[in-house]
Formats: structure tokens, sequence, C-alpha cells
């Protein structure tokens, strides 16, 4: 019986805010605090998060990751779910 390796979450911390993130094969899907990314608001955060998706192009499609976000105010929140998301892609691809 063979144990799947698990892989250890992606962490990124500033300030007070601290992001723990999981990726997986998927459709894709980024949610944040079990909110879809979609629905973050103000836009021009969401544009800021969103940047490591843009720059990867297809590399990062058909990842679903997960951000669970504890502490901090909104742009150390989104500064790093940004990182995560960078991450996440960076293990991903090997690259």
């Amino acid at each position: 019986m063979s144990k799947k390796k698990i892989k250890p979450p992606i962490k990124a911390t500033k300030k007070e805010a601290i992001a723990k993130a999981t990726y997986k094969v998927g459709k894709g899907v980024i949610r944040i605090n079990s909110r879809l990314l979609e629905l973050t608001s103000p836009p021009a955060l969401r544009s800021f998060i969103q940047e490591p998706l843009e720059i990867a192009g297809g590399a990062a499609d058909g990842m679903n990751i997960d951000i669970h976000i504890q502490g901090g105010g909104q742009m150390s929140q989104a500064v790093v779910a940004r990182a995560c998301i960078a991450k996440a892609i960076v293990e991903h691809t090997k690259d």
C-alpha cells in the first residue's frame, strides 16, 4: 500500500496578515477564505491579486487554489494572497 506524499501548505506573511494556501489540479477556481476571487472587492484589489495569474498565462490554468488568511488589513491580506498564488504557480510548474 503506497502512501501519498502530502504537500505542506504554502505560507506567506505581511505585517500581521498570515496566509496558508493549498493547490491541486482542477478547474482553475481560486478561493480566498472560502469565497471566490471574482467576488473580492474593490476591483482594484482583485486585479492586484490576479497579477500572478496574468503573468503566468496558461501555466496556471487548471489549478484550484484555496487560500486562508488571518489578521492584517485589507491591503496586507491582498499582498499575502497574491504571494500565495505566485508561490503555488511556481511550485506547480516547477519553474
